[in-house]
Protein backbone atom coordinates (compact mmCIF):
# COMPACT_ATOMS: atom_id res chain seq x y z
CA UNK A 1 0.00 0.00 0.00
CA UNK A 2 1.18 3.59 -1.12
CA UNK A 3 1.36 6.59 1.36
CA UNK A 4 -1.28 7.69 -0.63
CA UNK A 5 -3.91 5.38 0.63
CA UNK A 6 -3.91 3.28 -2.99
CA UNK A 7 -3.15 -0.30 -2.13
CA UNK A 8 -1.84 -2.48 -5.04
CA UNK A 9 -3.08 -5.73 -5.97
CA UNK A 10 -1.07 -9.01 -7.89
CA UNK A 11 -2.58 -8.11 -11.09
CA UNK A 12 -1.32 -4.61 -11.33
CA UNK A 13 2.03 -5.81 -10.85
CA UNK A 14 4.37 -5.72 -13.60
CA UNK A 15 4.85 -9.50 -15.33
CA UNK A 16 7.79 -9.23 -16.87
CA UNK A 17 11.45 -7.99 -15.77
CA UNK A 18 12.77 -4.46 -16.10
CA UNK A 19 15.63 -3.95 -19.00
CA UNK A 20 17.80 -2.07 -16.54
CA UNK A 21 20.96 -2.21 -18.56
CA UNK A 22 19.88 0.88 -21.41
CA UNK A 23 21.93 3.68 -21.99
CA UNK A 24 21.40 7.35 -22.03
CA UNK A 25 23.10 9.51 -24.03
CA UNK A 26 25.55 12.06 -21.78
CA UNK A 27 25.70 15.68 -23.11
CA UNK A 28 27.92 17.37 -20.40
CA UNK A 29 25.29 18.71 -18.18
CA UNK A 30 24.84 19.08 -14.96
CA UNK A 31 24.04 15.55 -13.01
CA UNK A 32 22.56 15.66 -10.07
CA UNK A 33 24.12 13.89 -7.45
CA UNK A 34 23.03 11.78 -4.54
CA UNK A 35 19.15 10.96 -3.37
CA UNK A 36 16.66 13.78 -4.02
CA UNK A 37 13.18 14.53 -3.30
CA UNK A 38 10.43 14.70 -5.73
CA UNK A 39 7.78 17.26 -4.55
CA UNK A 40 4.33 16.66 -6.93
CA UNK A 41 2.13 20.36 -7.56
CA UNK A 42 -0.90 19.10 -9.01
CA UNK A 43 -2.30 22.16 -11.20
CA UNK A 44 -5.38 22.38 -12.36
CA UNK A 45 -8.61 20.44 -11.24
CA UNK A 46 -7.61 17.21 -9.41
CA UNK A 47 -10.64 15.70 -7.66
CA UNK A 48 -13.82 14.55 -8.11
CA UNK A 49 -15.30 17.95 -9.55
CA UNK A 50 -13.60 17.19 -12.67
CA UNK A 51 -15.51 15.50 -15.22
CA UNK A 52 -11.71 14.42 -16.84
CA UNK A 53 -11.20 11.35 -14.66
CA UNK A 54 -8.22 13.20 -13.12
CA UNK A 55 -8.70 11.57 -10.15
CA UNK A 56 -7.59 8.33 -11.47
CA UNK A 57 -4.74 9.76 -13.49
CA UNK A 58 -3.52 11.46 -10.13
CA UNK A 59 -3.86 7.90 -7.79
CA UNK A 60 -1.52 5.96 -10.95
CA UNK A 61 0.56 8.89 -10.60
CA UNK A 62 1.12 9.09 -7.31
CA UNK A 63 1.10 5.12 -6.88
CA UNK A 64 4.00 5.78 -9.94
CA UNK A 65 6.30 8.60 -7.97
CA UNK A 66 6.08 7.08 -4.31
CA UNK A 67 7.43 3.55 -5.82
CA UNK A 68 9.62 4.74 -8.72
CA UNK A 69 12.52 5.51 -6.63
CA UNK A 70 13.65 2.31 -5.89
CA UNK A 71 13.18 0.90 -9.27
CA UNK A 72 15.48 -0.27 -12.01
CA UNK A 73 14.20 1.84 -14.16
CA UNK A 74 16.14 4.84 -11.76
CA UNK A 75 19.21 2.65 -11.32
CA UNK A 76 20.09 3.53 -15.05
CA UNK A 77 20.67 7.27 -13.66
CA UNK A 78 23.60 5.59 -11.76
CA UNK A 79 25.01 4.70 -14.76
CA UNK A 80 26.13 8.49 -15.97
CA UNK A 81 28.74 10.18 -13.75
CA UNK A 82 29.27 14.12 -14.45
CA UNK A 83 32.83 15.23 -15.40
CA UNK A 84 34.57 14.53 -11.82
CA UNK A 85 32.89 11.18 -11.81
CA UNK A 86 30.30 11.72 -9.37
CA UNK A 87 27.06 9.65 -10.22
CA UNK A 88 23.66 10.30 -9.20
CA UNK A 89 22.30 7.63 -6.36
CA UNK A 90 19.34 6.07 -8.67
CA UNK A 91 17.15 7.15 -5.82
CA UNK A 92 14.41 9.50 -5.47
CA UNK A 93 12.06 9.73 -2.64
CA UNK A 94 8.73 11.27 -2.70
CA UNK A 95 8.51 14.49 -0.62
CA UNK A 96 5.63 16.01 -0.26
CA UNK A 97 2.28 17.45 -2.56
CA UNK A 98 0.56 20.63 -3.41
CA UNK A 99 -2.33 22.16 -5.07
CA UNK A 100 -3.09 24.89 -7.47
CA UNK A 101 -6.39 25.64 -9.03
CA UNK A 102 -5.20 27.90 -12.23
CA UNK A 103 -3.51 30.55 -10.64
CA UNK A 104 -2.20 31.17 -13.80
CA UNK A 105 -4.91 30.48 -15.62
CA UNK A 106 -5.25 27.76 -18.93
CA UNK A 107 -2.00 28.38 -20.99
CA UNK A 108 1.15 28.06 -19.35
CA UNK A 109 4.56 29.54 -20.26
CA UNK A 110 7.74 28.66 -18.73
CA UNK A 111 7.45 31.65 -16.54
CA UNK A 112 4.23 30.77 -15.26
CA UNK A 113 5.86 27.31 -14.42
CA UNK A 114 8.34 28.86 -12.52
CA UNK A 115 6.27 31.05 -10.57
CA UNK A 116 3.41 28.33 -9.73
CA UNK A 117 6.61 26.14 -8.25
CA UNK A 118 7.97 29.54 -6.82
CA UNK A 119 4.49 30.05 -5.05
CA UNK A 120 4.75 26.69 -3.68
CA UNK A 121 7.55 27.31 -1.65
CA UNK A 122 7.27 30.68 -0.75
CA UNK A 123 3.84 29.96 0.19
CA UNK A 124 4.87 27.35 2.68
CA UNK A 125 2.91 24.25 0.76
CA UNK A 126 6.47 22.69 -0.05
CA UNK A 127 9.37 22.86 1.65
CA UNK A 128 12.16 24.52 -0.14
CA UNK A 129 14.61 22.17 -1.56
CA UNK A 130 17.79 22.87 -3.43
CA UNK A 131 18.50 18.96 -4.07
CA UNK A 132 14.52 18.38 -4.95
CA UNK A 133 12.93 17.90 -8.35
CA UNK A 134 9.75 20.00 -8.04
CA UNK A 135 7.36 18.16 -10.93
CA UNK A 136 4.37 20.43 -11.87
CA UNK A 137 1.51 17.76 -13.67
CA UNK A 138 -0.95 19.73 -15.11
CA UNK A 139 -4.76 18.16 -15.34
CA UNK A 140 -5.93 17.90 -19.33
CA UNK A 141 -7.32 20.75 -19.48
CA UNK A 142 -4.35 22.94 -19.40
CA UNK A 143 -1.54 23.36 -21.98
CA UNK A 144 1.98 24.91 -22.34
CA UNK A 145 2.32 25.83 -26.40
CA UNK A 146 4.82 28.56 -25.42
CA UNK A 147 7.08 25.77 -24.17
CA UNK A 148 6.92 23.52 -26.95
CA UNK A 149 4.47 21.12 -24.99
CA UNK A 150 2.84 18.33 -27.39
CA UNK A 151 4.92 20.32 -30.29
CA UNK A 152 6.89 17.47 -32.42
CA UNK A 153 10.04 17.50 -32.03
CA UNK A 154 10.34 19.72 -28.83
CA UNK A 155 11.81 19.03 -26.05
CA UNK A 156 10.10 18.30 -22.51
CA UNK A 157 10.29 21.36 -20.68
CA UNK A 158 12.33 21.56 -16.91
CA UNK A 159 14.24 24.02 -15.70
CA UNK A 160 15.66 25.66 -12.44
CA UNK A 161 14.52 28.97 -11.11
CA UNK A 162 14.68 30.88 -7.39
CA UNK A 163 12.10 31.00 -4.13
CA UNK A 164 13.25 32.38 -0.90
CA UNK A 165 16.74 32.98 -2.15
CA UNK A 166 17.55 29.46 -3.01
CA UNK A 167 17.65 28.00 -6.42
CA UNK A 168 15.03 24.73 -7.54
CA UNK A 169 15.05 22.23 -10.22
CA UNK A 170 11.16 21.62 -11.72
CA UNK A 171 9.97 19.78 -14.76
CA UNK A 172 6.45 20.64 -16.16
CA UNK A 173 4.04 17.39 -17.11
CA UNK A 174 0.66 18.46 -19.07
CA UNK A 175 -1.95 16.29 -19.71
CA UNK A 176 -0.42 13.19 -17.85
Amino acid sequence: QSSFGQSVTPSQKPTSTVKGDSRILYHDGPVMVGAANVYAIWYGCWDETCRTGNTATKAILSDFMVNVGSSPYMQVNAMYPNSFGQTPSGAVLFGAQSFDQYSRGLELTATDIQAIVRDQIEGNHLPPDPSGIYLVIASVDVSSNATGFCVPGAFPHHGSGFANGSQFKYAFAGNA
